[in-house]
């Protein structure tokens, strides 16, 4: 590594201002710095924390080399490193999940067993990404963890439009699940906005040439070539304004069902369940 601020102070300037005079033939190899932190792309926030604080150097560190593949791939600011952390451990101890900052399951169960508790009308829509696992292999986690996050946003900013009261409550269950609350006469319109938007988003997410031959050649779990589908997603909408819901395993257990049949159909689906048990 060789830290700009140190390389003009000590080896440009010198002790005494003569340092260009006596450095000016040694190779940049004598001058870099051998002790410095390095890490894979996809080491966790909390490998990175772990690691700085056992690092032992006289020498400050401002910048921390990233590789990919053993080969270099960039530089991190430290300060923005640890702001980083420090925002993901606020998440983590709010209870959200770290990649899109949504609620985590103990909070959506806190959040639906408070509301039915209260004997609230409220729907629930269960929002899951189809063929995710075979765009996340091809196209790399980095790809992949855009997708959450942009999914994640698209129902954060449809929910704060449509619902000026502050009634809708988005969550993340995990993986590429997400959760949305709403009053029972917005439930069909927030869904069919979050198919909307993130079906507008794919020619962002494949590339504009998957996108537009709507597919790509990937390798299956058999290590054959295969045609994937984009992506798409599967809604499927429950309404305890029409169901007798008693707790939250039972309302789970119903939009998980009916989540389900929505995967059934092929391309964007949105399913709402037609029991009638009032």
């Amino acid at each position: 590594m060789l830290n700009r601020g140190r390389f003009l102070e000590n080896d440009i300037l010198g002790r005494f201002g003569f340092g260009f005079a006596m450095n000016a033939y040694k190779k940049v190899t004598g001058l870099m710095e051998e002790s410095f932190l390095l890490f894979e792309a996809n080491t966790t926030f909390e490998e990175v924390s772990k690691r700085v604080q056992q690092w032992q150097t006289s020498l400050p560190y401002e910048n921390i080399c990233v590789t990919r593949n053993g080969r270099y791939w960039g530089i991190v600011d430290m300060n923005k490193l640890l702001d980083a952390v420090i925002e993901n451990n606020i998440c983590l101890a709010k209870g959200c999940n770290p990649l899109s900052s949504l609620p985590g399951n103990n909070f959506i169960q806190q959040e639906i067993s408070a509301r039915i508790d209260q004997n609230m009308h409220f729907d629930v829509g269960y929002v899951d990404i189809d063929n995710f696992k075979p765009f996340n292999d091809h196209y790399g986690f980095e790809r992949g963890d855009f997708v959450i996050r942009s999914l994640g946003d698209i129902i954060t900013r449809t929910l704060t439009a449509s619902d000026c009261e502050g009634f809708g409550f988005a969550g993340h269950i995990g993986g590429d699940d997400f959760i949305f609350l709403t009053r029972p006469h917005l439930s069909a319109f927030v869904a069919e906005q979050i198919v909307a938007e993130f079906e507008a988003l794919l020619p962002a997410l494949h590339g504009r040439d998957d996108a537009g031959k709507g597919g790509y050649q990937a390798r299956n779990r058999r290590g054959g070539w295969e045609c994937m589908p984009l992506l798409s997603l599967s809604i499927g909408i429950v309404s305890t304004a029409v169901c007798n819901i008693g707790s939250y395993p039972q309302l789970a257990s119903i939009a998980t069902e009916v989540k389900c049949a929505a995967k059934m159909r092929e391309g964007f689906s949105i399913v709402r369940d037609q029991r009638m048990m009032r």
